[in-house]
């Protein structure tokens, strides 16, 4: 490839990087631009929402509030919807005031984002899951330890490390959890939101043809969404609990069913005679699973090694003769 072109390259590669990085920049900071720039108003709550969204058996959390306002000249009135965090939403209530932020020329067309509403914050955007951003900090930063140990201090054996942080990166993800025990349990009544049966892990990747078998587990469990409304609350909550299947006969949808929530986090809470043994039998048989692939993997290293030391190794004296067997034969023929 001449030099010429591969400049040309090279520059269009960095254009597309910092074209891109400041579209991600724009449209993180797009919020605070409207706060900055749009028209100021007040808005009402109307309605809040807290859904919780189940993906190859994590969950996350959303917090939303909606508001209207009225644009001053306009005949209608708007809406706008947003985000906010867990502490923010539990504190508002329909009919509070919020502050509004918008472009007036922008409220016509659905593309753009034309509204802002105070409480709402971009961290908010983010599905609430702390189990699983631990869990991710703690996968990432132990990895960047180790590249930062060999590639930067240039310790040799910290790469080796990266051999069994596959392995405990493997177990340490996929393998499913129950969720917490109430800490302060208070008794309730609870109605089933929702039931999702889990029953294989390892489901995912990049495309179709990148996306990896799925494991079937032994002993699938459910995800159980419970809506309830706590002690002193002025309004519903959802909580989560994880149960293996079939511990708690005929659970259904729209069903009434008997709970222990935590009084400092209502979020929190077990229903009662359900079993949650999925995580310790879910982790034997990917340890089983990997092990036996290990094992295959370390007959074949030894099967190789075998055969090279049966393989007769050649002589200088017998490639000499070789070599000038090759030659004769190429000067007569």
């Amino acid at each position: 490839m001449p030099a010429a072109k591969r400049r040309r390259l090279g520059c269009s590669g960095i254009f597309s990087f910092l074209f891109l990085a400041a579209l991600v920049f724009v449209f993180y900071n797009w919020p605070s631009f409207i706060d900055a720039k749009g028209a100021g108003g007040t808005a009402s709550i109307t309605e809040k929402r807290e859904t919780v969204r189940e993906h190859f058996g994590d969950w996350f959390r959303q917090f939303q509030i909606v508001a209207a306002f009225r644009a001053p000249g306009s005949p209608f009135e708007r809406h706008a919807i947003c985000d906010v965090e867990q502490r923010t939403y539990d504190s508002l209530h329909p009919g509070d005031p919020v502050t509004v932020h918008y472009f007036p020329a922008l409220l016509q067309q659905p593309f753009i984002p034309a509204t802002h509403l105070a409480p709402c914050t971009q961290a908010a955007n983010f599905g609430s899951n702390p189990d699983l951003y631990r869990r991710i900090e703690l996968v990432f930063g132990s990895l960047f330890a180790i590249l930062f140990a060999w590639l930067v201090l240039r310790i040799r054996i910290a790469g080796w490390l990266l051999v069994p942080w596959f392995g405990l990166f493997i177990l340490y993800c996929v393998t499913p959890r129950a969720e917490p025990a109430p800490n302060q349990p208070r008794p309730a009544n609870a109605r089933v939101r929702s039931v999702s049966t889990i029953d294989e892990i390892l489901v995912g990747g990049l495309g179709h043809e990148a996306r990896s078998e799925p494991m079937k587990l032994a002993h699938p469990y459910q995800l159980v969404q419970l809506e309830f409304t706590p002690a002193h609350a002025t309004g519903p909550v959802v909580a989560l609990d994880t149960v293996d299947l079939n511990s708690i006969p005929g659970l259904a949808l729209k069903q009434i069913v008997d709970i222990d929530y935590d009084a400092a986090n209502p979020r929190i809470a077990r229903i009662h005679g359900g079993t949650r043994n999925f995580p310790q039998q879910a982790l034997h048989q990917l340890m089983l699973t990997y092990g036996i692939v290990a094992g295959l993997f370390l007959l074949l290293f030894i099967f190789t090694g075998f055969l090279r030391l049966l393989r007769p190794k050649s002589s200088p004296h017998r490639s000499a003769q070789m070599n000038l067997l090759r030659t004769l034969l190429q000067r007569r023929f």
